[in-house]
């Protein structure tokens, strides 16, 4: 698998093969701020494998360039959120040394479409320093 790096919207790292084809991997990265520390760290905003490339390491490979990344921008964390009822995608990130840090609720607003929501999320974090 190759992994183009690029610059988005200039806080976002794009990892991804050059196609269009909806099929091939891709993870974005981007830059946040703790809410609590204020302390920067990298977040996995989107990670994507087709379902029939599960389990040949693509996703662990985009993960690993996601790091690298991180750690060549002196970012001491990544971050990542799944939803929480996704047991198998939780079990692999704790496996692969992700450590749980929060679970969240059910966010609700409304709009002219009546009651919206977020569902829950798992948040896990994975220090880049050690």
């Amino acid at each position: 698998m190759t992994a183009l790096l690029c610059r988005w919207a200039a806080v976002c790292q794009l990892l991804a093969r050059a196609s269009a084809d909806p099929s091939v991997p891709a993870a974005l990265l981007e830059s946040r701020r703790d809410y609590f520390t204020n302390e920067a760290h990298a977040h996995v905003a989107i990670l994507a494998v087709a379902r029939e490339a599960e389990g040949q390491g693509i996703g662990r490979a985009l993960l690993q360039a996601g790091q690298d990344w991180a750690r060549a921008n002196r970012y001491s964390k990544l971050t990542l959120a799944v939803f929480k009822e996704n047991e198998r995608a939780k079990q692999v990130y704790e496996h692969q040394g992700w450590r749980s840090e929060l679970e969240t609720g059910t966010n609700h607003w409304f709009d002219r479409r009546g009651a919206q929501g977020r569902p829950n999320r798992w948040l896990a974090s994975r220090d880049l320093l050690a």
